[in-house]
């Protein structure tokens, strides 16, 4: 991602922190054993991480950027500040 740290967390301590928690850990996205969060996908597979702040996932609860009306800039923002959360 290129973005800005500090947007990012200011962005993800907005709207994301409610349900993913401060480390980005309250909910295991993974599949079985292997477990993963919101700092496992910004670094894994950022094309899915971005996706999914742009778009939200379907089936939750989860707010999309884009119907915040949030640039794509801000949804990078939030995949900068995501990348430094524990994997």
């Amino acid at each position: 991602f290129i973005g800005d740290d500090l947007e990012g967390n200011i962005l993800y301590n907005t709207v994301c922190w409610s349900c993913h928690g401060g480390d980005g850990r309250l909910i295991d996205l993974g599949h079985g054993v292997t477990p993963e969060y919101v700092g496992t996908i910004a670094n894994g597979n950022p094309r899915e991480f971005l996706h999914k702040v742009r778009f939200g996932h379907p089936g939750t609860p989860m707010p999309s950027t884009d119907l915040l009306r949030w640039s794509v800039q801000s949804a990078a923002d939030i995949g900068v500040y995501a990348a430094s959360l524990p994997q």
